[in-house]
């Protein structure tokens, strides 16, 4: 009877433990003040959180400042989560030389994104938490957007945007 009860709650608590699976997040709508905007996906790990992957091209705007750019991880871009000014609500910052210029792109949304589903809007309200900037001046600030978990877009079988799976393919 020992043994049978011991089964029942070791059953219980495997199925009760998360399993990492990757979620794919689409930026929706993300805009800068200086009309520019910003297009792709991020993956990250559902349990923890982390960074898996990226792509996201910047276009538009103040180009002389911020020409159009891509970053992912094939152009030499470095990407991280990380924590930033305190904010209770972990960053994503993505970033690259071009040259003598380092030129960072941030997003923060308004919740963590681990073991979250649907639309998340990005914190517009925490300073400088959502910005593009050129060793941070100049600059210019994300004023709207999004990023949708595309794990609950009809059509969708898992794989990133533009890999030729079922993402919506813009990537």
């Amino acid at each position: 009877m020992i043994q049978r009860i011991t089964a029942l709650i070791l059953l219980a608590l495997s199925s009760s433990i998360a399993s990492a699976t990757p979620h794919t997040w689409e930026l929706d709508n993300v805009r800068f003040d200086d009309g520019g905007a910003a297009y792709g996906w991020i993956e990250v790990d559902s349990v923890s959180g982390n960074l898996l992957g990226f792509n996201i091209r910047v276009e538009g705007g103040n180009v002389a400042n911020f020409p159009a750019r891509v970053y992912d991880a094939s152009s030499g871009t470095a990407g991280q989560r990380l924590s930033y000014l305190a904010n209770p609500v972990d960053s994503f910052i993505f970033g690259g030389g071009d040259g003598d210029v380092q030129t960072i792109l941030r997003l923060t949304p308004e919740t963590n994104l681990e073991g979250q589903i649907g639309r998340i809007s990005l914190d517009l309200s925490f300073g400088d938490g959502n910005v593009e900037c050129q060793e941070c001046s100049p600059y210019r600030l994300i004023v709207d957007g999004s990023l949708v978990n595309l794990a609950f877009r009809d059509g969708f079988d898992g794989s990133p945007p533009g890999t030729g799976g079922g993402g919506d393919g813009d990537g």
